[in-house]
């Protein structure tokens, strides 16, 4: 598989959204080279001061962008976002498994959006963690304005997205002596019942029988939401786990890891490669590639 097409618009951004615009080129290509796919293309490498020209007549960013005049050249932010993976991840290149598991001092601004959609992941201390049940009987993200929803699928299924609480009537039931959490005949469950990083947060129909992978706590003294199946230290996550990472080894068998840290606060970690351990860091909202 190939991803094709990537782009930013309108315009082109200066700034913190610019920043914020390398950092979602970060995000994408590393989902994508997470989930089996073998290269990655951008729209347009190079465009004028407005972000223009191309055959759809709108305005987008590029890495490349040329000045007014068209002597000279500005280096967006996504330039070297994309270099982290094209400059140390040659053809060739073999991905391996990582584990991600980083630590945050501060959890950090949640920088969630409506429809976002929620996982479990291994606990972090970042504010996508902190969940409570609300004295109206929805689950708000801690210090937000957001709460888990109940949506259907096209599918004829359900998932749970995040809505504005002011904009939602939904409430849940919160069974006591079962632990499960929900709505008429659908229960908050975990997709499938596995327990693996990332996986969905969903609405399946109830058990007969109370099962695991729908039976929900809520930690009092970190304030994270966890699910009964887990046997490891994992909470429901909305959105995505701001830190994510992508292991390769090169032709040159040169061992390639890259990390993205989307928090506002940095993200603290060991890298660990058998019996060799290394304490470090990326700051916040920095991606950073490391090679042995």
């Amino acid at each position: 598989m190939l991803a094709s097409e990537s782009c930013n618009c309108p315009g082109v951004a200066v700034g913190k959204d610019a920043w914020f615009r390398a950092q979602r080129y970060g995000h994408d290509i590393m989902s994508d080279l997470n989930n089996h796919v073998a290269g990655w293309v951008d729209w347009n490498l190079l465009l004028d001061h407005t972000g223009g020209p191309n055959h759809k007549g709108n305005l987008c960013d590029a890495p490349i962008i040329l000045t007014k005049n068209e002597t000279d050249f500005i280096i967006q932010p996504m330039y070297y976002f994309i270099q982290h993976f094209s400059k140390f991840i040659p053809v060739g290149s073999r991905r391996v498994d990582v584990e991600v598991a980083a630590r945050f001092e501060k959890p950090g601004d949640a920088q969630l959006y409506v429809d976002y959609q929620s996982s479990l992941a291994t606990c972090d201390g970042s504010s996508r963690q902190m969940i409570h049940k609300t004295d109206d009987n929805k689950m708000q993200v801690t210090n937000t304005p957001f709460c888990l929803n109940m949506v259907p699928t096209p599918s004829k299924g359900r998932e749970i997205r995040l809505v504005e609480c002011q904009w939602t009537q939904q409430t849940w039931t919160f069974e006591e002596d079962t632990n499960r959490i929900r709505i008429d005949d659908y229960c908050l469950s975990l997709s499938r019942g596995s327990t693996e990083n990332g996986v969905r947060i969903t609405a399946d129909k109830c058990e007969p029988d109370v099962a695991p992978h729908q039976q929900w706590t809520f930690n009092a003294e970190d304030g994270t939401m966890r699910s009964k199946a887990s046997t490891s230290n994992q909470c429901v996550t909305t959105g995505y786990s701001f830190v994510q990472a992508a292991a390769f080894v090169t032709p040159e068998n040169r061992k390639v890891l890259v990390v993205l840290n989307e928090n506002t606060e940095p993200a603290d970690f060991q890298v660990q490669v058998g019996d060799a351990v290394l304490d470090t860091s990326v700051l916040a909202g920095a991606i950073r590639t490391y090679v042995w």
